[in-house]
């Protein structure tokens, strides 16, 4: 397929006497071409969706949010500071809840935490290990809840397989 603008198909559960799934949407972003990878990893929630797209020239991850059956760009989660060559999303591993947001930079061997204050989604917590580099893969794969993220690390060297659980502690 060639492509002048990335795709994504978001797909919805539609109740009946048999379970169909059905097209409800397709979230691009136009003037970016296939070499973006966008949709490369996604998650999403009941009201919003994130897709990343590592190859994308600042390497980034899109937030979609559903108001009234539409899905549209609601923010886009970038480091400032980091290039390209930062690796940030690499691998671009995502996840997210209704108020969080974690994105995987695999070679700079870091976790992003976005967190959502009034509509605006802004980058919260940074999750890294001492003694990890880029070599290490921390960061390849996350998962996350409300109160718990996961940073996975699954380079082939010994010790360095291990995933690494962090816990949302509120600052008063």
């Amino acid at each position: 397929m060639s492509i002048s603008k990335a795709l994504l198909l978001l797909l919805t559960f539609a109740s009946s006497s048999r379970a169909e799934w059905n097209t409800t949407a397709v979230a691009t972003i136009d003037g970016y071409i296939n070499e973006t990878r966008f949709g490369q990893s996604v998650a999403m929630t009941d009201n919003y969706a994130i897709v990343g797209a590592p190859f994308d020239g600042a390497r980034k991850a899109y937030i979609f949010v559903i108001s009234n059956g539409v899905w549209n760009t609601t923010a886009v989660a970038t480091i400032d500071g980091y290039t390209s060559e930062d690796g940030f999303g690499i691998g671009i591993s995502v996840s997210m809840t209704d108020n969080y947001a974690i994105v995987g930079a695999q070679y700079s061997s870091k976790a992003f935490i976005f967190a959502i204050s009034n509509g605006v989604w802004s980058t919260t917590a940074v999750a890294t290990i001492d003694g990890y580099t880029s070599e290490t893969c921390f960061g390849v794969s996350v998962a996350m809840t409300d109160n718990y993220a996961i940073v996975g690390a699954a380079f082939p060297a010994p010790g360095t397989n291990k995933a690494f659980i962090f816990a949302n502690t509120p600052q008063p």
